[in-house]
């Protein structure tokens, strides 16, 4: 991604490419931009015109539950507080 303050130098970076010869396409190439991007910047949209998501996820655990269940999952097993060790279904058996 190109930062705003570069854009312009970009584009004359890419105009200058194209007087001497080159195409579009392979002088955007170069910098790594695609074409209609150079499109939207000659129109003047220098500015990044992406807004971000607004979704609201509405089955996402609450900070506080999330906390209490990762406090759960991270205590000592059951058995091993009580001394018993895990044993697997091969030394069972």
């Amino acid at each position: 991604m190109i930062l705003e303050a570069h854009k312009a130098e970009v584009m004359m970076l890419i105009e200058e490419a194209h007087e001497n010869g080159a195409r579009y396409s392979k002088a955007c190439e170069v910098v790594g931009v695609s074409n209609r991007t150079l499109q939207r910047w000659k129109r003047g949209d220098l500015l990044d015109g992406r807004k971000g998501s607004k979704k609201r996820v509405v089955r996402k655990v609450p900070q506080q539950t999330r906390s209490e269940i990762i406090s759960v999952c991270n205590k000592e097993p059951r058995r091993k507080q009580r001394g018993i060790e895990d044993l697997s279904m091969s030394e069972q058996r």
